[in-house]
């Protein structure tokens, strides 16, 4: 079933449209934004000027849930919790619950509100799951939302869970996405469930801390563990990148006799194996703290052999991200190079690798790269300015809004418009962190 967009929020005697194609939902939806009365401080013009996914993030003051019926088209009080309905409920509720706000018809968003908070209570975990995450993204309401979060974590439940407002369709462990949203809502509440949560599986080496890193997420806010603990994480292929750039961060001396062994054990493993890619990564730590030549030389040449061979193995992204990662003007070279590259899977690895370098020339060679694009009138260079936003450096992003004008006042060739913009926006404020 395609979800419902109303020009009002719906109420028994207004008719629904049955969105098919974007445009008639960009329509519809603007229409309703621009009809609200009331915002909850939020600048009206910037909800005008949402996307469809900010607008499923808009914070509001969820009011006291009322047990009191309500109709709408093809939904209703007495069927919205049916097998063929609960999935689309789950998702057009929360949009109804805001825009009721914004219109200032709280008692009606109450009465919707008790309808999600029941899914929230769903025996089908994605549905309770998906209502769950909807009510913490509104604001939450006596911390219902992140108690059942907490409940998570506690229990150790574990499933995939795939978001349907992010960016990406990627899916992920429910107990990882209760990790994203705390991060991306700088909410620390949960700390002590997560620290516990970590303790009971500190142990654990397997694929498991590849999907669910508590670890990572403990140490990269606020709450540090002890050293020896990322020491061991070296020894294991799983969460391996999480615990380098821990270990880098934290500087610690220990470590880097460790790392000279491990890359002198992994550097001659075959490209297509998951160690070629950890060697990659520590060679490019080692040039950065040691700037030994032979670290560098490994990385160009294994970069060089892939992309001379004609083809190539996941490890190449690594590669060229700890080429990039080194800031040398060869190994910038060698990434920019392959940007041209016939394939455009490799385009897309340099393109990224650039972006996750968080280094000005390598911002730099995105920019002219996304220019280059745009006045060839080739396609809208996208993944160049998503890949300027991916550091979340002041520098990137400054580059990032000098582009976006030029491409908007037509300097560049191609005809931009604010609609190009949308997903990198949703990027830049949610999916970055």
């Amino acid at each position: 079933m395609a979800i419902i967009w109303w020009t009002e929020h719906p109420k028994s005697e207004r008719r629904g449209t049955d969105v098919s194609d974007s445009q008639q939902r960009e329509d519809s939806n603007s229409a309703t934004l621009n009809s609200t009365k009331k915002s909850d401080g939020v600048d009206q013009s910037k909800i005008r000027n949402m996307s469809d996914l900010e607008f499923r993030r808009l914070k509001v003051t969820l009011p006291k849930p009322v047990n009191e019926p309500w109709s709408a088209p093809f939904f209703s009080s007495q069927n919205y919790f049916e097998a063929n309905k609960k999935e689309t409920a789950v998702d057009v509720l929360p949009i109804w619950i805001r825009l009721a706000l914004l219109d200032g018809d709280d008692e009606l968003a109450a009465r919707y509100f008790w309808s999600l908070l029941e899914l929230s209570k769903d025996d089908d975990v994605h549905v309770s799951a998906k209502a769950i995450f909807a009510i913490y993204r509104m604001g939450d309401y006596d911390r219902w939302a992140a108690d059942e979060m907490q409940k998570w974590i506690e229990s150790g439940l574990s499933f995939r869970y795939s978001d349907t407002i992010s960016a990406s369709a990627e899916s992920t462990d429910i107990r990882t996405q209760v990790m994203k949203e705390l991060d991306l809502n700088k909410d620390l509440s949960l700390i002590p469930a997560i620290y516990d949560a970590w303790l009971r599986s500190k142990d654990v080496r397997g694929k498991e801390l590849s999907s669910v890193d508590f670890g990572y997420y403990l140490e990269t806010h606020g709450r540090e563990l002890p050293n020896n603990y990322w020491m061991q994480r070296l020894d294991s292929p799983y969460g391996f990148d999480s615990a380098l750039e821990v270990v880098e961060m934290k500087g610690l001396p220990e470590a880097r006799a460790k790392l000279i062994d491990l890359f002198e054990s992994l550097r001659d493993q075959r490209a297509e194996t998951t160690d070629a890619s950890r060697a990659a990564n520590v060679a490019s730590l080692l040039f950065k703290e040691t700037q030994g030549a032979q670290y560098l030389v490994y990385l160009i040449d294994s970069a060089q052999t892939q992309l001379v061979s004609g083809s190539f193995h996941p490890s190449l992204s690594d590669i060229l991200n700890g080429l990039a990662a080194t800031g040398d003007a060869v190994a910038l070279e060698i990434v920019s190079d392959a940007m041209q590259n016939e394939n455009g899977v490799i385009r897309h690895m340099a393109i990224d690798a650039l972006g996750d370098a968080s280094d000005p020339v390598a911002a730099d060679i995105l920019v002219n790269e996304a220019v280059k694009k745009a006045k060839a009138r080739t396609y809208f260079p996208e993944r160049e300015m998503m890949a300027l936003l991916a550091p979340d450096v002041p520098s990137s992003d400054s580059k990032y809004e000098r582009l976006q004008k030029d491409l908007l006042s037509g300097k560049l060739g191609w005809p931009a418009t604010t609609a190009d913009f949308k997903r990198l926006e949703y990027f830049r404020k949610y999916d970055r962190h």
